[in-house]
This record gives structure tokens, C-alpha cells and sequence, in this order.
């Protein structure tokens, strides 16, 4: 990370360039109505849109399997477009836009550490590789194989901290043998280092951020207790909520109902009875909330946030789409699972 918070922050810069790409997204009607289609219908529609210049460089006349040709595209357009945002930041508008993209990093870090305790050696990164860490290095540990000493390598040689924090994740895995352990390490860790980030951004920007941190927060600490009161979480996890969360740990600790956990937050319109769809509603109110921020201040960081939400929208739907196609899955069952406000 380069930037520096005393350097001048271009927060215009980068929302006028953000501004112009919001035209480039995906109609929100178009993924119910691909949903519907067949890879071949989604080939068709993709070569008309922003992603066609790719497309048709790259991939269009490669001997890959279509459904393997649009999900390279997908991820390697929102590659491309998460660098580029990443590169425009300058100051603080660097900084936080670091920070924001935490999440990429905390999901293919427990995916890459469930893999591991799983014996598994198949590891593919979730998210494309919009964090701190490089898509290069998700891809570096993916071709490790599960080799410690290769993995401890790679992530010794790569300059940046969570490098550092997931090998100490992998270590404390293979000594306990705890996956829940190994992931509250690298989540406490990871936010540790966004905390620190934070402190160097005062001001509101700083402020808006701090909120979408404790907010993501608060989906790990919902997960963890969803899991203890309703799934096979044994009880020891409880012990292992974040602080930083919106939700008061005493509520976390003390309250049985999902209702009353939820009553008077910022999650209270989720504070039903739970199901197998609870985490997913949750994060799509977290995403949802984040894309609506743009209308708040169009000078500040609240464009930067809105712009990732959405494009990870675009790409998780896309993704959903094309895996949902090809495994025949039903077309209401696969229109439900999209993160789309309907």
C-alpha cells in the first residue's frame, strides 16, 4: 500500500471516473431474466455489454468449455475493474478503499484455510482477488497444493501484513487441528490491520467506513451465533465473537431469541425466525445498504463503496448464473439466491 494519508486524497477524481462506469453495470432486471436462459443465451447477451471487448479477445475462441469461458470472463473483468480502482486512490481515498476491500481477503482466506483442514488440495479463491492480497498470490497458494513449506513461502515473500496473518492462521490450524480457532485468528487479525489503517483516515470518510467494518463484523459474529443456537456450532464459539461489531457482545453472549438479537439494529428488518437462507438475507441487506450510499454524499468515500458493492453484486449474480445453468439447477431456485433487490 503506497499511499500515504498525508498525501492530497482525490475523492473527485475517482468518483468522476466512478460516475462515468456506473452506466457499464448489468440492468438489475437482466439476472432474473439470464436466470432464465441457457449458457448459450448468456454468451450472447455478455458479447453486447461491457464485457464483449474482452470476451472476444480473450476467450471467445479458446477450446475451453463455455461455461468455463464465462465464468474467466466474469472474474477477470471484475478483476480488472477492482484494479483499477484500486490504482486511481490516492491519500486517504487509497487507504480506505484498501480497507473496504478486506472482505475479498476474508473470504478466500477461510475458504483457503476450510480447505485445508479438509484435506482437500483443490483450493479455488472465491472472490477475485479484489483485496490487498494479489490475485497472483491466490493463485500461487492454490497451486501449492496444501505443501506447508511452499505456502509459509509465499507468504513470507509477499509484502503485504495479511500475508503474514494467514500464515499464522495455517500454523495454528495445523496445531490444534481447530478450524473455528484458525478463522477467528485470521478475521481478528485481518480486522486488526483494517483498525489500524482506519486510525490513520479521521474525518467522516474515515467514519462511513468504520461502519461498513463493523457491519461486516457484525455478519461474522450473526454466523458464529446463528451457528451455536440453531446449527452444530458447539458452544466454545461463543467465546469467539469480534469486538468492533455493531451489536453489543452482552446481547451476543446473553440473548437466545434471534428477534430479540436483532430488535432496534441496523438488522432488524432480518429479525424473523432463522433458516437456511438467514446469512444470505443478511449479507444482501449488508450489500444492499452499501449501494445506496452513493446518494448520501456524491464527493465522498460513499461512491467508492457503493461502486464495489455493486460490481461484486454483478459478478457473484453472473457466477451464480452460469454454475446454476450448468448443474441444471431449477430456474425459481436459482433466481432466489441472487443478490438482486426485487
Amino acid at each position: 500500500m503506497s499511499s500515504t494519508a498525508r498525501e492530497e486524497p482525490n475523492y473527485e477524481y475517482v468518483n468522476g471516473r466512478l460516475r462515468a462506469r456506473m452506466r457499464d453495470f448489468l440492468p438489475a432486471q437482466v439476472f432474473a431474466e439470464l436466470a432464465c436462459a441457457d449458457l448459450q443465451g448468456v454468451e450472447r447477451y455478455l458479447l453486447n455489454t461491457v464485457y464483449g471487448p474482452l470476451y472476444r479477445r480473450d476467450f471467445m475462441l479458446s477450446d475451453m468449455p463455455l461455461t468455463l469461458k464465462l465464468e474467466s470472463l466474469v472474474s477477470a473483468s471484475a478483476r480488472q475493474r477492482f484494479g483499477e480502482l484500486k490504482s486511481w486512490g490516492k491519500g486517504t481515498a487509497r487507504l480506505l478503499t484498501s480497507v473496504l476491500s478486506i472482505q475479498s481477503d476474508l473470504e478466500n482466506g477461510q475458504l483457503f484455510l476450510r480447505a485445508l483442514q479438509s484435506g482437500r488440495n483443490d483450493y479455488e479463491p472465491a472472490m477475485p482477488g479484489c483485496g490487498e492480497l494479489s490475485p497472483e498470490f491466490w493463485r500461487q497458494l492454490a497451486g501449492a497444493g496444501g505443501n506447508r513449506e511452499q505456502i509459509d513461502e509465499l507468504c513470507r515473500y509477499d509484502p503485504t501484513e495479511l500475508s503474514n496473518v494467514l500464515s499464522t492462521a495455517v500454523k495454528l490450524l495445523d496445531e490444534s487441528g481447530r478450524l473455528w480457532e484458525a478463522e477467528w485468528f485470521y478475521m481478528k487479525s485481518s480486522f486488526d490491520w483494517a483498525g489500524g489503517v482506519l486510525k490513520r483516515c479521521r474525518g467522516s470518510n474515515g467514519a462511513v467506513v468504520s461502519q461498513c467494518l463493523g457491519y461486516l463484523i457484525d455478519l461474522w459474529n450473526l454466523r458464529v451465533w446463528l451457528s451455536v443456537h440453531y446449527g452444530s456450532g458447539a458452544p466454545v464459539e461463543a467465546a469467539h465473537f469480534l469486538k468492533g461489531g455493531s451489536l453489543p457482545l452482552e446481547r451476543l453472549f446473553f440473548t437466545k431469541s434471534y428477534k430479540a438479537l436483532l430488535r432496534g439494529t441496523f438488522w432488524r428488518s432480518r429479525g424473523t425466525d432463522p433458516d437456511e437462507r438467514s446469512l444470505f438475507e443478511l449479507e444482501r441487506q449488508y450489500l444492499l445498504w452499501q449501494m445506496t450510499l452513493r446518494r448520501e454524499d456524491p464527493l465522498g468515500v460513499q461512491v467508492i463503496i457503493s461502486y464495489r458493492a455493486r460490481l461484486f453484486c454483478e459478478w457473484r449474480n453472473l457466477m451464480t448464473i452460469v454454475s446454476g445453468l450448468q448443474s441444471g439447477l431449477d430456474r425459481a431456485a436459482l433466481q432466489s439466491v441472487l443478490l438482486i433487490d426485487r
